[in-house]
């Protein structure tokens, strides 16, 4: 992506700090709406989204974060199999890092068979989720999991703008540069010119983006980085229910 031209676009939104937002603007359970797209197209849209967004800034004014993700799952990839046998209901347990802002959350996300994500999690400042007690607890009182049952997997680091709109009521995030490793292959991938929209809602209702990205020919497209990470960083993988949408990020990588 042309850095340069994306820094130029970005500061051309109002900004909105982190500590501005409700807690219903945090949206900790929510409808979640993704997109996929390109770099070309992302340098496209953005210019549509100035008079109709704020975007969150970070540390020093910073409006291109820096995430990293670290994913656990069971000896038998419970979590990853739920995804792909097209289980309604399903988990993802992870330690999420703020980069620029130096925090850390073990976190859990649920998606339930309305399709809403809910998600809970504590601050922690170590990543060893073994030794603590707090984690430990967290854990069993919101999911059926233990901590000795789950195995540190996929990590991946990726830059995101989030982008908050004027009436306060829905959060899109924008996700680009996506990398990742496998801690039991020590295998590594990276996702080459994929944008990754999510767009965050209490409840799907009508929004400027939706009728932008279908201006765009951009329609919905669910994606879990998880899974796509797990699938290009260990070969051995099943991954029947996931080829088209592997075949539709190649075909998308390339335009």
């Amino acid at each position: 992506m042309n850095n340069q031209n994306l820094d130029s676009i970005l500061h051309s939104f109002d900004t909105i700090q982190l500590s501005q937002l409700s807690n219903n603007l945090k949206l900790m359970n929510r409808i979640d709406t993704k997109y996929l797209t390109n770099e070309i197209q992302l340098l496209e849209l953005l210019p549509h989204l100035v008079s109709k967004y704020n975007i969150q800034v970070v540390e020093s004014d910073v409006r291109n974060s820096r995430y990293k993700t670290f994913y656990y799952d069971t000896k038998d990839l419970e979590m990853y199999f739920m995804h792909h046998n097209y289980r309604s209901v399903r988990n993802k347990i992870r330690i999420r890092k703020y980069i620029e802002s130096d925090i850390s959350f073990f976190e859990i996300k649920t998606k339930d068979n309305h399709k809403r994500t809910t998600k809970q999690r504590i601050q922690i400042f170590n990543d060893d989720i073994y030794s603590n007690n707090d984690i430990k607890k967290f854990l069993e009182e919101n999911s059926k999991y233990k901590v000795s049952e789950l195995y540190p997997y996929v990590s991946n680091e990726f830059n995101r703008i989030t982008l908050i709109d004027k009436d306060m009521s829905e959060r899109l995030t924008i996700d680009s540069n996506i990398r990742f490793s496998n801690i039991n292959t020590n295998m590594q991938a990276t996702l080459p010119n994929i944008v990754i929209l999510e767009l965050k809602q209490l409840s799907s209702e009508p929004s400027y983006i939706k009728y932008l990205l279908k201006e765009f020919d951009i329609y919905r497209n669910s994606i879990s980085k998880y899974c796509i990470g797990s699938i290009l960083t260990n070969k051995a993988l099943k991954h029947n229910s996931f080829k088209n949408k592997m075949h539709f990020i190649n075909k998308l990588s390339m335009c």
